[in-house]
């Protein structure tokens, strides 16, 4: 029981790791990035579900703070202001039918832009950490969008040296782990 003007102490958590859900909501047909959507996932075994704020003018969409776990993902007009009708991962209408997503602990997944020298660059602002960078696809102008690859370690900085505090690091990206040496965006 909490008493008014009393400190509770013993309140205590234990945190366990999780991760996350993110892509791009676009339109079918044209491929474009949709604003005002969300994406929900809902735990495989039942429960409530947990929402992402609703995409800006990118379509972009991160569904944080998920346990590791199997989910359903549902994407809507959350905020009422388009006419596009509900519907789950992998464009399924049914949520008996959904494809499922499974979220671990670990890496995160990023869209970056890439730099008029096909680079990414990375900066640490302290402490020394390790990079590793996998392509998993990459953007070209519409109507097609996004091109899934086969995943690729293009950077591991365990076999270089680490990042160290303030210190930035460049990355190739273009023309290596079947990713184009040109015409590729951040989005579509």
């Amino acid at each position: 029981m909490v008493t008014a003007g009393a400190t509770t102490s013993g309140i205590n958590a234990g945190m366990g790791a999780g991760g996350s859900i993110s892509g791009t909501i676009v339109a079918d047909g044209s491929g474009s990035p949709l604003a005002g959507m969300c994406a929900v996932a809902f735990p495989i075994t039942g429960g409530t579900g947990t929402s992402s704020p609703p995409t800006a003018s990118d379509g972009a969409y991160v569904v944080a703070g998920v346990a590791v776990g199997t989910y359903r993902v549902r994407f809507n007009d959350c905020v009422g202001s388009v006419d596009y009708a509900t519907e789950y991962y992998d464009n399924t209408q049914s949520l008996n039918s959904v494809t499922s997503v499974s979220v671990t602990a670990g890496p995160n997944l990023v869209v970056a832009k890439v730099g008029a020298n096909g680079n990414v660059t990375v900066y640490n602002n302290q402490g020394s950490i390790d990079v590793i960078f996998d392509v998993v696809g990459w953007y070209r102008p519409a109507p097609t969008c996004f091109t899934s690859l086969t995943p690729a370690r293009i950077f591991d900085s365990r076999s270089t040296t680490k990042i160290g505090p303030a210190q930035a690091r460049d990355v190739k990206v273009t023309g290596v782990g079947g990713v184009p040496g040109s015409g590729v965006t951040a989005g579509c």
